[in-house]
């Protein structure tokens, strides 16, 4: 068996058995006894489903003035050795009120429907089912239709929540800190080709419908989150975090060349890529997020963010093309740039000062043909709010720092 396709494997074998086995009772227990049997399973699922909105309600509850899921990240973030900020704690707080509502249906579904075949079933099958002598044969195929739908509602019920789950934390399979990936790299591949598997969407579009609403929850001031929203911020704000570390690793002391630029356009376009990708809520999460990364990774982070950041106003695209930009102005032979590059290049260097901290702050280029010269103090010149530091930070950049 590829050791990416065993989870879809499982719930294939899963969703063929219990249908198999409804139309097979279905065929030969025919007409009555299978729709017990239906309704045994349908009550099992409302029951299980009964408990997992309860379970969503126990951790909405008040407790001297706070709710239990806010208790829970407070515990989270002061309970072990090393202290989890609070954001983080909030954030796998939520993750952790999706897992045990959608858990709970599983784990009671599963107890529900074993006691009532072992305890009803009998029951009513002796009430319902004792006058019937022989079974009509057509009787037998509405049996096996029934048995179809019990089957696909008994699979339905085991691998949906699960596979909601799995689909609100497959982006977690993507974080890596110290180069070791947070998830196993086989354990992730597992999970995504079985969430692009027919089987696998099938499960996930009708289980979101079912258990959606198990999937956002509050927070402290009353935003509501989803588990996705949470693991998306996450993902984004490591990402952004390994993508700058990788930048600040290099050493820009003898300036550009094309490993480097090349490095740095591919990290500024992942992190382009997972911007568009992120909605309004996910951004507010990293804004918050990053700066609270930046703190737990230290000196290893090149940068020091802001209070102000807004990781959607960052334009990722824009750095990669200044950089490659610089990078073909300082190997040509005529150095020059045009009034279009030195607006790209000054514009985007004044609206993200990140680009020149994760570089270094140091020159990277040395602009030495005065009519580009003129050109990017003039360009500089036209930024009145622009403070005399960040001037002269940028011009530092470029290799035009003013002599003293």
């Amino acid at each position: 068996m590829d050791a990416t396709n065993y989870i879809t494997s499982i719930v294939t074998v899963i969703t063929v058995i219990s249908i198999g086995l409804g139309v097979l009772l279905g065929f030969l227990r025919g007409f009555s006894r299978t729709l017990i049997r239906l309704i045994l399973i349908a009550l099992s699922v409302g029951v299980a489903f009964f408990v997992c909105k309860s379970v969503g309600e126990i951790f909405a509850t008040q407790f001297e003035g706070e709710q239990l899921n806010q208790l829970v990240g407070e515990m989270l973030g002061s309970g072990g050795e090393v202290e989890v900020p609070h954001t983080i704690a909030n954030l796998i707080t939520i993750i952790i009120v999706a897992f045990a509502c959608l858990i709970s249906f599983v784990l009671v579904f599963l107890a529900v429907f074993f006691l009532s075949w072992l305890i009803l079933f009998p029951i009513l099958k002796l009430i319902f089912c004792r006058k019937a002598k022989k079974k009509k044969f057509a009787l037998r195929f509405v049996g096996m239709a029934l048995g179809v739908v019990s089957g696909f509602l008994l699979s339905f019920s085991i691998c949906a929540p699960l596979t909601v789950l799995a689909e609100q934390v497959v982006g977690l399979t993507e974080i890596s800190l110290d180069a070791e990936s947070l998830i196993p790299e086989e354990g992730g591949a597992g999970i995504k080709a079985y969430l692009t598997s027919p089987l696998g969407t099938l499960y996930s579009n009708a289980g979101t419908s079912v258990f959606g609403r198990f999937l956002t929850t509050k927070t402290e001031d009353g935003k509501e989150i989803s588990v996705k929203d949470a693991t998306g911020a996450i993902v984004a704000t490591v990402e952004m975090v390994n993508e700058l570390q990788k930048i600040g690793g290099l050493d820009w002391s003898d300036g550009l060349d094309e490993t480097k630029v090349n490095t740095v356009t591919s990290c500024f376009n992942n992190l382009e890529s997972i911007k568009n990708d992120l909605n309004e809520t996910s951004v507010e999460i990293i804004n918050e997020l990053v700066g609270v990364f930046s703190e737990m990774v230290g000196e290893e982070l090149p940068i020091e963010i802001p209070e102000d950041f807004n990781f959607s106003a960052v334009d990722f695209a824009g750095m990669g093309e200044v950089v490659e930009v610089l990078y073909e102005y300082d190997i040509s032979e005529e150095p020059s740039l045009n009034d279009e590059q030195v607006d790209t290049v000054v514009t985007t260097l004044v609206n993200n000062k990140l680009l020149i901290d994760a570089m270094g702050g140091d020159a990277v280029v040395t602009v030495t043909d005065e009519p580009t010269k003129a050109k990017i103090q003039e360009k500089l010149n036209s930024f009145d709010n622009l403070s005399e530091e960040n001037k002269n930070e940028i011009l530092t950049f470029l290799g035009m720092a003013p002599t003293v």
